[in-house]
């Protein structure tokens, strides 16, 4: 999704886009594609984690960004139940790190992708994310304009169960659910990306 809205926000001539990633295999393969295209002087491409605040306020430093888009965050719900440490700390604390350098640096306007599951959250990952909803509401009297925009089931986003069901349907035919009357609803990642955007404007 991050590397959609970075697509996207090009597109529509944004005077110089800022990604900021933890993973450098996803860095590699944004900036082939910006090459590829001709636009790799578009963008900074930054390697460093939301949990290291010093690494985030000097980027915000230099950069001086108008808006910022957090997509960073650990999101696999099975893993998060076995990994509760990781999931606080990555998702809460690095959010609260991420916010805190934006408001040192003047950002006019912050978006938070969040998900679904902070609705009655009865998982890990979705009360971590709600920690962070509810974290940018008691600040909403600020100068620094908040977004949030939740997701449901992205079609070949990072995590995405997409692959998962294939994989079921071409080894066992079949596809596990957790529930007979259970739905799951899709969207694409270009939908995505072109909702927060959308929504941020």
């Amino acid at each position: 999704i991050g590397s959609e809205i970075v697509r996207q926000l090009i597109d529509l001539k944004v005077k110089k886009v800022v990604v900021y990633d933890n993973s450098e295999y996803l860095i590699f393969l944004l900036e082939q594609e910006l090459k590829e295209r001709g636009i790799r002087d578009r963008c900074d491409l930054v390697i460093g984690s939301i949990l290291h605040a010093h690494k985030l306020n000097a980027v915000l430093s230099r950069t001086k960004p108008d808006i910022l888009f957090h997509a960073a965050a650990y999101k696999h719900v099975h893993l998060m139940q076995d990994n509760i440490d990781e999931a606080i700390y990555n998702n809460v604390i690095g959010t609260k790190r991420v916010i805190d350098a934006a408001l040192s640096h003047q950002v006019k306007l912050f978006t938070f992708i969040s998900t679904d599951k902070v609705v009655n959250p009865a998982s890990v990952m979705g009360a971590t994310k709600k920690l962070c909803e509810y974290y940018i509401q008691s600040l909403q009297e600020g100068a620094m304009k908040f977004n949030i925009v939740r997701f449901g089931n992205v079609i070949n986003s990072n995590g995405s169960a997409l692959p998962l069901f294939e994989r079921q349907i071409a080894l066992h035919r079949y596809v596990t659910v957790t529930h007979k009357e259970m739905r799951r609803f899709f969207m694409s990642i270009r939908e995505a990306a072109q909702l927060v955007i959308e929504s941020t404007a």
